[in-house]
């Protein structure tokens, strides 16, 4: 599913303004959480 992340981010955009409903933002604080989760993640394989 991540090689079609960005096409369907692309799409739930154009819905979301289609509909009059801002744009979904993904906070640093989330984002730095991620990196830490995947880095552990990697690090159990």
């Amino acid at each position: 599913m991540p090689v079609y992340s960005a096409l369907v981010t692309a799409f739930e955009q154009a819905e979301r303004k289609k509909n009059g409903l801002p744009e979904l933002r993904r906070s640093a604080r989330l984002a730095d959480a991620n990196a830490v989760a995947d880095d552990d993640d990697l690090l159990l394989v």
